[in-house]
């Protein structure tokens, strides 16, 4: 089986985050939560009320939008559904690889317009991106990086390695 990479932007739930800024989302849950709670495959784990994103046979790199920004990234590897909704309403988690979560100075959408001219208006939605400005949207964000040092800021081959292991994976069923 071959896996395919998507670009994907994903709003962050205004409900959840109520009240805070870009730099306390930015440290509180992805630096601390996401990166410093992966588990011991360097997994990470984000609950959801409702599925934006589908996986088939692909991984994402998600750009995460708040208060009209991209305020961070990381690489989408898998959905878990659970059997039935938790107490507090969640039917699932996202989960991401740990060690590709990064923070950065938030992007505006114009910014991101120049990389992803196709791109729509930030709302609640959650859209695909074209990739064709993948390359030099890095190159945009490597000097803005806040938890990843410049040389470790590596996605595109964080993408390859990660599509070689799902395939290896693929490979032992």
């Amino acid at each position: 089986m071959s896996y395919s990479i998507r670009y994907q932007v994903l709003p962050v739930s205004k409900d959840v985050f109520e009240g805070e800024d870009i730099e306390q989302i930015q440290e509180e849950f992805f630096e601390d939560n996401l990166v410093e709670s992966a588990d011991d495959y360097g997994y990470s784990y984000c609950a959801f009320k409702a599925q934006d994103i589908e996986l088939n046979e692909e991984i994402k790199f998600v750009l995460f939008q708040f208060a009209g920004k991209i305020v961070a990234s990381a690489l989408l590897v898998d959905v878990d559904l659970y059997d039935e909704p938790d107490d507090e309403g969640y039917v699932g988690e996202y989960v991401f690889n740990a060690d590709t979560v990064a923070t950065f100075d938030p992007v505006s959408q114009e910014e991101l317009k120049t990389f992803f001219p196709k791109i729509e208006a930030f709302g609640e939605k959650a859209q695909l991106l074209d990739g064709a400005g993948f390359s030099e949207f890095v190159k945009f964000l490597t000097p803005r990086l806040h938890n990843i040092p410049e040389d470790e800021f590596t996605p595109v081959e964080w993408i390859a390695e990660q599509l070689a292991v799902m395939d290896e994976e693929d490979d032992e069923k």
